[in-house]
């Protein structure tokens, strides 16, 4: 599952059409930090991180992790300054959708 991860995290550095430029994640996959060029950086950008949070959750869900304490954080990241542009979780994901 991690591999298949990063896999589709080269596919959106790869890909000319968003500002992505960098996937990082942690060893549990509880985390991501997502680079991007900020000049071309959009707030539908922000959407790519659901993506994240189902890969996420599902690795964390196979390694024997509690539903209720299953948590993804993605942040977006200026790839010049480091700072965070956005940023969510999947336990904010799922309170926002009622679950």
């Amino acid at each position: 599952m991690r591999s298949s991860a990063q896999d589709a995290a080269d596919e959106l550095i790869a890909d000319d059409t968003n500002s992505v430029t960098g996937v990082e994640f942690n060893d549990a996959m509880t985390s991501v930090k997502v680079s991007v060029d900020a000049a071309r950086y959009g707030a539908l950008e922000s959407l790519l991180a659901p993506g994240f949070y189902i890969q996420g959750a599902l690795y964390q869900q196979f390694n024997g992790v509690a539903p209720d304490d299953i948590d993804v954080i993605v942040e977006f990241v200026d790839d010049a300054t480091g700072a965070v542009l956005d940023t969510g979780s999947y336990q904010e994901m799922g309170e926002n959708l009622g679950q």
